[in-house]
């Protein structure tokens, strides 16, 4: 009998090592954002939907939204179409080259507001077998609060996650009832930069590509825009907030100044402010990369934090943007097969 023993437990152990290699595929995920193509391969045990290696994490900037803004009818122009399919198929290569298998994407603000977006989408597919899906600002909230979990290891009940994109921000929650929930607008670091061009400073962002300089008074102008336009914040979100084990995580493009400092509070976002106030682009460049932006984004990060009462926000660097929640979320794999 001891034979046979032996040898279903040899057979029983061969099994589950079939089944343990049979559930890892090595994954690309893509997230098309308003200003940049992300991609993050990984190694995805389909089984337990969990990230066993992250082998690469990469993205390459392409300002669609910035784009549209100059274009008729906020259009995608050939000119950034292009660009956008270089850069997909240069992140793509490199996906290959370590071996992935699966490739799927997730696009967002910029995708859902052209025009001509499907057409780009369809490019992605038909040029570079690449599926992508434009999800609805609600999906990449929740996607995004999930790639921090799925990094962080943070309990889900104790953290409020803050995205800033080149399009939109969310700020996302788990509900009492253990549910997903995002506020939400459409202001990211180039609709943020065009709107007080348009609203502040009267001007068509068609045709000026800086709000800057902006004054003392453009500041206080630009805060009382957001405080009108931002939506009102939900009882449930409130009273999160106020929880003393409950912490906000910043996520995504955040002011690099503000990254810099892991936490920041409102008086960080001033004296930054102090810095750049009065500044042509030519003078805001010797220190901020996306100079025309520099002021713009600490009046939306100000803001929100205002209409929140938000008091402290913890800034995590994450793989990706959301990619990490694209590649153990297995609903868009499957619908892909």
């Amino acid at each position: 009998m001891s034979k046979y023993i032996v040898y279903f437990m040899t057979l029983t152990i061969l099994m589950c090592s079939f089944n343990v290699d049979a559930a890892v595929v090595r994954r690309a995920a893509f997230d098309f954002g308003s200003g940049k193509i992300k991609v993050q391969v990984a190694d995805v045990d389909t089984d337990t939907r969990q990230i066993l290696l992250s082998l690469y994490t990469e993205d390459a900037v392409v300002l669609l939204s910035e784009d549209a803004a100059h274009q008729p009818q906020s259009l995608l122009s050939d000119q950034i179409q292009e660009k956008a399919i270089n850069a997909a198929q240069s992140l793509k290569q490199k996906a290959l080259d370590l071996g992935a298998t699966e490739f799927y994407g997730l696009a967002t603000e910029a995708y859902r507001k052209a025009p001509n977006a499907h057409k780009l989408v369809d490019r992605y597919f038909s040029e570079l077998a690449i599926p992508v899906k434009i999800i609805s600002q609600i999906e990449e909230g929740q996607n995004a609060f999930r790639a921090l979990i799925a990094e962080t290891n943070l309990d889900q009940n104790e953290v409020i996650s803050f995205d800033i994109g080149g399009g939109s921000f969310q700020v996302t929650y788990l509900d009492d009832d253990k549910n997903i929930q995002v506020y939400m607008a459409p202001f990211g670091r180039s609709t943020t930069k065009n709107a007080i061009i348009t609203y502040v400073k009267g001007e068509d962002p068609a045709t000026t590509l800086s709000p800057n300089p902006m004054s003392r008074g453009d500041w206080e102008s630009a805060l009382k825009y957001f405080d009108k336009t931002l939506p009102e914040v939900p009882e449930a979100l409130a009273l999160k907030l106020k929880k003393s084990d409950v912490q906000v995580i910043g996520i995504s493009a955040h002011p690099e100044k503000l990254r810099n400092l892991s936490t920041y509070h409102l008086e960080n976002i001033h004296n930054a402010l102090e810095e750049r106030l009065n500044k042509g682009d030519a003078e805001l460049a010797a220190s901020h990369k996306s100079p025309n932006s520099a002021v713009s984004e600490l009046a939306l990060v100000y803001s929100i934090m205002q209409k929140l009462q938000i008091s402290t926000v913890n800034y995590i660097r994450t793989n990706g943007g959301a990619t990490s929640a694209l590649l153990i979320s297995d609903e868009y794999w499957i619908e892909n097969k």
